[in-house]
């Protein structure tokens, strides 16, 4: 690389260290991860972009190069601290691009969905991180999803029909399932617990001050008004206008306001059918997250339960 272009991308402060930290955002897919990116990159010392696609397969391999086994394995090659030294510098050298076109920030905001799956070796590796988790009733997300696979028709016809497997009630559940068990599993360890923040989105389109004002207070940031009306954000400045493709996202969706007409949707536009499944798959971990479920749903499942010997 010649000394010009170094020049461009290197983010690096004179003692060779980097002047940001990072946010990571992840949770369950249709859950409100872009709204919740939207409204932190509004902030004047925050930065981010369109989805980041290889968080989770970097550290797969962290975790598989740092595992006991294959450091014993690879001693020849490399410690534990030096493995993590290396990802690390690795990582963050990957945004140093963004971060030398915005000076004077304090924070890159990653936000991917699947960053769940990747959010506690990430706090390991980055110890002066953070992970914001979205969740969102998980009958919603159903219901997203099941809006994105229409507007897909709509666009496509038939083609791609092993893609709608993908986002029947089944699938959707079981991964929606399987995210909030991962949250729980991560909030029961001590040494990454007090860096994660949940943010409900049922509460952020109805109170957005109340829910950020304690998350940028332990980012060490003051609120800013903007950051209510994300409506405000310019797609292109967050990379989004490729993004905004009419299936996942339309330009409607990326420039509304706050709106929470979107909050127990399924309600009314799931059928019957869908809705008794989804609320069935789906009744433990939304009790659990704090979301009203049917007590006929709730008492099928307990007998189904212990029919099963559970």
């Amino acid at each position: 690389m010649s000394t010009s272009s170094q020049t461009k991308v290197d983010s690096k402060s004179a003692d060779g260290t980097r002047p940001f930290r990072f946010i990571f955002v992840g949770g369950s897919a249709r859950s409100g991860t872009t709204l919740v990116q939207k409204m932190l990159c509004a902030h004047s010392c925050v930065c981010g972009g369109p989805e980041f696609d290889h968080a989770v397969p970097a550290m797969k391999l962290f975790a598989r190069m740092s595992s006991p086994q294959q450091l014993e394995r690879q001693k020849f090659y490399y410690s534990e601290e030096e493995v993590s030294d290396r990802f690390r510098e690795f990582y963050a050298s990957l945004f140093d691009g963004l971060a030398s076109r915005n000076p004077g920030l304090k924070y890159v905001s990653e936000k991917t969905p699947a960053n769940i799956a990747a959010a506690a070796d990430l706090l390991r590796l980055f110890p002066d991180a953070f992970y914001v988790n979205v969740m969102r009733d998980g009958r919603d997300v159903v219901l997203s999803h099941q809006k994105v696979l229409n507007r897909f028709k709509q666009q496509h016809g038939k083609k791609g029909k092993k893609w709608w497997f993908e986002y029947s009630v089944r699938d959707v559940s079981r991964k929606w399932n399987s995210d909030i068990e991962r949250y729980y599993e991560m909030m029961a360890s001590d040494s990454i617990s007090p860096r994660i923040m949940n943010v409900k989105y049922e509460e952020i389109v109805s109170h957005p001050e109340k829910v950020l004002k304690p998350i940028l207070e332990k980012l060490g940031l003051d609120f800013e008004p903007q950051l209510s009306k994300p409506e405000s954000v310019d797609k292109e400045q967050l990379g989004y206008n490729v993004n905004v493709d009419g299936v996942w996202y339309t330009d409607g969706m990326f420039d509304q306001s706050l709106n929470s007409l979107s909050v127990s949707g399924w309600q009314k536009n799931l059928s019957w059918p869908k809705r008794m499944l989804v609320n069935f798959m789906q009744c433990r971990n939304l009790q659990r997250v704090g979301y009203p479920v049917p007590p006929s749903v709730l008492r099928l499942r307990h007998i189904v339960d212990y029919l099963r010997g559970r």
